[in-house]
């Protein structure tokens, strides 16, 4: 049968250095309309301890925004591990910049620490705030918030935050 779809999923390697920050993730990109387009950084939860670990992973969904120059939203898997510690992690640094940056200082000290602090606003600056979603894909969870927050950003609407 002949049927429509309302989107294309393209699952590329789950490496970055093989797919978005090479010329051929470039390319596939440019081959696609842009402007339909939205990128889908799917983080492992279970691999966020710390708020400079939350920094790390916005600075690599930032890189991937700017190198394929698309829409990129950031999907927290694997909740059903983590809980609600993980995604209060990412919203804070956004609502609540100051207490986010006073759990850096607190969690260590060196380069990595002062560091995320200063990258806290250039974060704040080039990566709009969104909603954090968080899944479960083993247990099929919140799944319907992927497609939500696809809607909201080809719509321009939706709850933000």
């Amino acid at each position: 049968s002949n049927k429509e779809a309302s989107y294309v999923l393209v699952d590329t390697p789950g490496q970055l250095e093989l797919f978005a920050f090479r010329e051929l993730g470039s390319k596939i990109i440019s081959n696609l309309s842009k402007e339909d387009s939205i990128g889908i950084f799917i983080i492992d939860s279970s691999s966020i301890e710390k708020p400079s670990d939350a920094v790390m992973a916005m600075l690599l969904t930032l890189a991937v925004r700017f190198h394929l120059d698309i829409e990129v939203v950031m999907i927290l898997n694997k909740i059903d591990l983590t809980g609600h510690r993980v995604m209060d992690m990412f919203r804070r640094l956004y609502s609540n910049p100051g207490v986010f940056i006073d759990q850096i200082e607190k969690e260590a000290s060196g380069l990595l620490a002062e560091m995320s602090k200063e990258l806290v606003d250039i974060i704040r600056d080039f990566l709009p705030p969104a909603r954090v979603i968080g899944i479960s894909a083993l247990k099929k969870d919140n799944l319907d918030d992927v497609f939500s927050i696809i809607h909201d950003v080809f719509c321009g609407c939706g709850d933000l935050m």
